[in-house]
């Protein structure tokens, strides 16, 4: 069997596979290396990253650095269903910028075959790319647009599905499984990876909503979402702030949609900041509930969502107050290898979901540059364990904790848990 080999790219994206020099992965931490890698999964789009000069391991295990400025890092964004093990090797060269907020992933050559260092997580059955950018999705957002040119949603949808490429915007159009609908142009945190406003260097790569949608129009999506086909809709998209800010309209627009029609699943995707807006919606007709986290640590939380008026502690309170009222929660969990893998930061996790019922944590890369996120948030706490390692330990010390890396629109189990409210 062939060596692995590491992959570069020159600054023109013509990807090279290196005669002699082995791939290295890396973490928060620095360079590591490769565990386990699995062919390049369908759907995966290969990029260079620029000001990034790639790292490789001689036959001896040192690390060697390429030509600065001439041989650069390649990654791999990754399509829902598989979960990042390991960043690109590289070392960033002198006065170059952070890099555009993806999630880049570590990529090797053997025999000719590309590889990325990632491990299978959930069937995403309904998040394959060749389901989605089809020929016809013009043809659908045309005819949904003609057909409602009251509801302002549907323009902006519009906008998320053909430049964004968003999948959940996407159903909309299509009328199947979880659709989009976002309600919020303001936010409780100032996240520092955030993909609709950004206060940095790096630009957004979307632009937040500008308007607050009606109760109305909420409802008007939902409820013929729920009529054409789909199963779940969704408040709470890329494109908009944390829908809890709005939590008065989103109690009436669920009242709305379940006068109407008791099909499909009503979601929040949130920060959970505002436990009482979550116990109102709960008591109304919510269904699920996917609550961000990147640190369970206070300091962590802290630093990476910079929260306006809120803490910790108000989102462990809401995702208490749904699980008691049988919602099932999941932990959007922004992984970033080399922090959450490390022993502290996977104790208190697992502490939180045990102290709240959560009953699902779904492993979502966070798009972020490394050195942009080390200069924004404190040194995670313990020794990195590795990803792999992680993904074992929570399988292990939380038997039935579901993990995943995406909302199934499919699945809808509320299970009541007796937990105490913090």
């Amino acid at each position: 069997m062939s060596e692995w080999r590491l992959v570069y790219s020159d600054p023109q994206g013509n990807m090279r596979e290196h005669p002699t020099l082995r791939p290295l992965g890396g973490t928060f931490g620095g360079t590591r290396l490769l565990g386990r890698l699995i062919p390049l999964p369908e759907g995966a789009t290969l990029c260079m990253l620029p000001g990034c000069t790639a790292l490789g391991a001689d036959a001896d295990g040192n690390t060697v650095s390429l030509r600065s400025g001439r041989d650069l890092a390649v990654g791999a964004l990754l399509p829902t269903g598989v979960a990042r093990l390991f960043l690109p090797a590289y070392a960033k060269e002198a006065g170059a910028a952070h890099l555009p907020l993806f999630g880049y992933t570590a990529v090797a050559a053997r025999n000719g075959r590309l590889y990325a260092a990632a491990v299978p997580v959930d069937d995403a059955a309904t998040w394959r790319p060749s389901d989605f950018n089809t020929r016809a999705l013009r043809t659908h957002i045309a005819t949904m647009r003609a057909r409602h040119p009251e509801n302002r949603l549907y323009r902006q949808l519009e906008t998320c599905a053909l430049a964004y490429g968003c999948y959940t915007a996407q159903n909309v159009f299509y009328r199947r499984w979880e659709g989009a609908i976002p309600v919020s142009p303001r936010c409780s945190a100032r996240c520092i990876g955030c993909i609709s406003e950004q206060d940095g260097p790096v630009p957004s790569p979307q632009v937040r909503l500008d308007f607050a949608p009606g109760a109305e129009e909420i409802a008007d999506l939902a409820v013929r979402h729920f009529e054409g086909g789909g199963t779940m809709v969704s408040f709470g998209q890329g494109c908009e702030g944390d829908p809890l800010n709005r939590a008065p309209v989103l109690v009436e627009a669920v009242r709305l949609i379940r006068r109407q029609t008791d099909r499909g699943i009503i979601n929040i995707n949130t920060n959970g900041w505002n436990y009482r807006g979550v116990e109102e919606l709960c008591r109304t007709g919510l269904g699920r509930m996917r609550v961000s986290l990147f640190s369970a640590h206070p300091a962590g939380y802290d630093a990476y969502y910079r929260p306006r008026g809120y803490s910790i502690e108000n989102v462990e309170r809401s995702i208490a107050i749904a699980r008691g009222y049988g919602l099932t929660v999941a932990i959007n969990l922004l992984v970033f290898p080399g922090y959450i893998d490390c022993e502290g930061e996977t104790e208190a996790l697992i502490d939180l979901v045990r102290r709240t019922g959560a009953n699902e944590i779904q492993l979502r890369t966070l798009n972020i540059d490394r050195e942009m996120l080390a200069e924004s948030v404190a040194p995670p706490l313990g020794q990195e364990r590795g990803m792999a390692t992680f993904i074992a330990t929570l399988r292990r010390e939380v038997p039935g904790l579901r993990l995943a890396t995406h909302n199934d629109p499919h699945l809808h189990q509320p299970q009541p848990a007796a937990v105490g409210l913090p």
